[in-house]
Parts: structure tokens; C-alpha cells; sequence
């Protein structure tokens, strides 16, 4: 896996494997609902990451993160809900 999109970062269980794998070298994009600066972010996951602050009930949001080139389409990336 080169990159791991996961929702819910910054809750318990999506923290925890945000930090897991960080720690393993993988790209990591958290997407949470709270806005967070960068001393939050970087308290929060031990290391700088993408966050990105959407609601996913919105289809949008994933277009968005393509458009923005956030997401590597192609590669060999992780979806973890």
C-alpha cells in the first residue's frame, strides 16, 4: 500500500491506525469533521499528515480531494470507513 485515506482520524480507532501507519512509512490522508490547525494536527497524529475537515455524506467531498489531487489515483491506495 503507498497511501492510506482514512475517515474518522481523529477518533479512537481511526488515530490509532493513522499513527500505525505513519509509523510504517505510508502516506497518510486523515478526513475528520473538526477543523484542526497545524500544532492540532501535528499534537494529534505525532506527525505532520494531510487532513482534510468534510463531511463524507457528501459525494462531493471525494470528488473534491481527486480534483485536488489529494487522492493518488492509480496507485496502489487503501479506503479505510
Amino acid at each position: 500500500m503507498d497511501q492510506a485515506i482514512i475517515t474518522g482520524s481523529t477518533g479512537f480507532i481511526g488515530n490509532a491506525l493513522a499513527k500505525h501507519l505513519i509509523s510504517k512509512k505510508i502516506d497518510v490522508i486523515c478526513i475528520g469533521k473538526q477543523e484542526l490547525n497545524d500544532d492540532q494536527i501535528l499534537n494529534l497524529f505525532g506527525k505532520k499528515v494531510k487532513y482534510v475537515t468534510c463531511l463524507m455524506q457528501n459525494i462531493e467531498t471525494l470528488q473534491i480531494l481527486l480534483k485536488n489531487k489529494l487522492i493518488k489515483v492509480g496507485n496502489k491506495s487503501c479506503f479505510f470507513h
